[in-house]
C-alpha cells in the first residue's frame, strides 16, 4: 500500500500504528518539509516527493514496480489526473473529512461546521469526479455538538477518522 499525504500526517500516524497496516510501503507527498515525512522516516517508510516535474505516469510506474496494489489518500491536498485514477482502476481510496456527498472538496469540515452540520468521516473510492466514489465507510462524529469551537470539534473528527481507519483496516476491500 501507498498512503499520499499533504500534512502534518495525524491519519498516517494513525494508520503506521496499526498492525493492520504493516504493508504500507511508500509515502508520497507534494510537500517537503511536513511532519507527515517525519513521522514516515521515523517507521522507515520510504518517502517518494512529487514535485511539479514528477509525472503521475512516472509515479504509476514506480508505485507499480515496488507491487503497491492500494493507495490510500490521507490528507492529498492535489486533485489526481484522470489518467492517474484509470490506471489504478479502484484502488485508490480517500479518507474525507466529511458525511459525503454533503461538502465535497476542500473545506469540507470547516464549510460543514459553518452550516451546522453533522460533522463525520467518510473513505470512498476514488473516481474522477470529486469526492463522488462509492462510499465504503462512514462515520458520525458521536461527540460532535452544536456549542463546540472549530478547534474542539476537529480533534473529534480526527478520533472518528482513526476509528473509521481502524474499521477500514478490517476490511477485505476490492
Amino acid at each position: 500500500m501507498a498512503v499520499f499525504i499533504s500534512g502534518g500526517g495525524s491519519c498516517l500516524q494513525a494508520l503506521l500504528e496499526m498492525v493492520e497496516f504493516q504493508n504500507i510501503q511508500i509515502v508520497v507527498t507534494n510537500k517537503k518539509n511536513i511532519f507527515g515525512v517525519l513521522k514516515a522516516k521515523r517507521f522507515g517508510i520510504e518517502v517518494i516527493f512529487l514535485d511539479k516535474k514528477t509525472s503521475f505516469l512516472e509515479l504509476s510506474r514506480i508505485l507499480k514496480s515496488k507491487r503497491v496494489n492500494k493507495i490510500f489518500l490521507a490528507g492529498f491536498m492535489k486533485i489526481l489526473p484522470p489518467e492517474f485514477i484509470a490506471q489504478w482502476n479502484g484502488q485508490i481510496f480517500n479518507i474525507h473529512p466529511g458525511l459525503l456527498p454533503l461538502n465535497k472538496g476542500l473545506d469540507a469540515f470547516e464549510n460543514s461546521f459553518i452550516q451546522g452540520n453533522d460533522q463525520g468521516v467518510t473513505i470512498h473510492k476514488v473516481v474522477t469526479e470529486l469526492d463522488s466514489g462509492q462510499i465504503i465507510l462512514q462515520k458520525k462524529s458521536s461527540e460532535f455538538k452544536s456549542d463546540l469551537t472549530i478547534e474542539t470539534a476537529r480533534v473529534f473528527l480526527q478520533k472518528t477518522e482513526q476509528h473509521l481507519m481502524r474499521e477500514f483496516s478490517h476490511r477485505r476491500i476490492s
